[in-house]
């Protein structure tokens, strides 16, 4: 015999092969399934989306439209002529004596994070007043000390002569104690309405 051939070898790596390949089409098939799988939710998703965008749209145009039959014609409950008096009422403020009054009565755990004039204008169908608004945090002691605290600065703004002459009143609009992981705070936003002289 000239040579020998070992066909259970032979055999056996092709079978080893064969399976390899089945291995690797199997991962490629499965890929492939979950990669359609989670583009089908994603676009499920997408489009669930778009239906809540348009049904929650619909309902405030229906809530839009109940406001404004409601309003009838005060829906333009700021004229350009009352706008502009506004303005011109802002601008006679001495805004540099408020804010010097502001810190002068600020204690020393408060702080502001916001203090913003707002023109009034009409945001929706809802009218908003112009004014000053004071936003911050009172940080230190318990929720009833600083709430006493808030309430103290707030009697102190009210006395204060520049924002008698400046504002109708001095209100308090929102106080909540927030706990952080780092931090308690009684946060607080106060708004002094523009007077119509």
């Amino acid at each position: 015999m000239l040579f020998k051939v070992n066909m259970y070898r032979l055999r056996s790596e092709r079978a080893f092969e064969v399976r390899r390949k089945l291995r690797h089409l199997a991962v490629v098939v499965f890929l492939v399934g979950v990669s359609v799988v989670v583009s089908g939710l994603f676009i499920v998703a997408i489009v669930m989306t778009g239906h809540e965008m348009d049904r929650r749209t619909s309902r405030i145009e229906v809530a839009n439209a109940e406001i404004l039959e409601t309003l009838g014609g005060a829906a333009d409950a700021i004229s350009d002529e009352e706008l502009s008096l506004i303005r011109t009422r802002a601008i006679q403020i001495r805004w540099s004596n408020i804010l010097a009054a502001t810190s002068r009565l600020a204690l020393d755990e408060l702080w502001f994070t916001q203090l913003r004039l707002s023109e009034g204008s009409l945001v929706g169908a809802r009218g908003r007043t112009p004014g000053f608004h004071l936003e911050g945090r009172l940080t230190g002691g318990r929720k009833d000390e600083s709430l006493a605290k808030l309430m103290e600065f707030l009697a102190d703004v009210r006395k204060e002569p520049i924002f008698g002459e400046s504002f109708e009143e001095v209100r308090l609009v929102t106080s909540r104690w927030k706990q952080t992981t780092d931090d308690e705070y009684l946060e607080f936003e106060i708004f002094c309405p523009l007077g119509n002289e």
